[in-house]
């Protein structure tokens, strides 16, 4: 996937909830609630003639982030900042503890982190320690609170449709286990019950895998290979289908 600007997120939203049904409406609603403004602000960010100032800019950007794109402000942060920008969008801290622990204090203290957001301002090697301690005590919260917005935002995560492989695509590649195991026709003939349990089974050996991948006994490099490995956009292809299995009747609880 390709990465995206702030302002292509928007606009790709909005063409993907223009409409005046219920469903686009609460699309909307939903965005405004997370990022903690009003339909009319995010109206005006939607229709491309303003961008989202102060500490709402991060939230956003976490938000389309979350949602599976590919956000150019997001990924030119650090990991350390990449998690604090999480707990803000998370509402885990408010933006006056934040800039706190960032080493900034007084009126503009707000002011001052978002600039180390934008680039436009350097942190001590001594407030970013505390900082990284800071997000590190948070990561539990942080991972539950990422779990919700998952099961709670599902539905409106964003596809890439150009990274999509058609179905015709893997069966042509008879060289691949999943072309060779479509055209034994077996999958076809699997019970809503068998593919439960099959699909239950893969997760529990692969979770162990997972965990250990993302520890610190591993590097970025050892990650990419496994995307490698993996096939084009496996990961995140997988991710796509797994994510709305995390919490279907707890969204629908939270829908209605």
């Amino acid at each position: 996937m390709e990465p995206m600007t702030l302002r292509k997120c928007l606009s790709s939203f909005q063409q993907r909830f223009y409409r005046h049904t219920g469903e686009d409406a609460q699309a909307r609603k939903l965005f405004a609630e997370f990022v903690g403004v009003s339909g009319s602000a995010t109206s005006k960010w939607l229709r491309g003639g303003v961008l989202p100032a102060g500490d709402k800019r991060w939230r956003v950007v976490m938000f389309f982030q979350l949602l599976g794109y590919q956000v150019t402000e997001y990924l030119a942060w650090n990991d350390v900042y990449r998690q604090a920008a999480g707990m803000l969008a998370h509402k885990l801290v408010t933006a006056e503890e934040l800039a706190d622990t960032f080493g900034f204090s007084g009126k503009d203290a707000v002011g001052s982190m978002n600039k180390v957001f934008y680039g436009k301002k350097n942190h001590s090697q001594k407030k970013f320690q505390e900082l990284e301690q800071f997000v590190s005590e948070g990561s539990e919260r942080l991972s539950t609170a990422e779990v919700a917005f998952e099961t709670r935002f599902a539905h409106l995560r964003y596809v890439d449709m150009s990274d999509e492989v058609e179905p015709d695509e893997i069966k042509s590649d008879s060289s691949s286990e999943a072309g060779q195991f479509l055209q034994t026709g077996l999958f076809m003939q699997m019970t809503p019950e068998d593919a439960a349990a099959q699909l239950a089974l893969l997760v529990q050996l692969a979770l162990p895998y997972a965990q250990f991948l993302n520890s610190e006994a591993c590097t970025p490099e050892h990650r990419d290979l496994l995307r490698e490995l993996a096939g084009r956009n496996g990961i995140f292809r997988l991710n796509n289908q797994l994510t709305p299995l995390c919490g279907e009747r707890m969204r629908k609880q939270m829908e209605g």
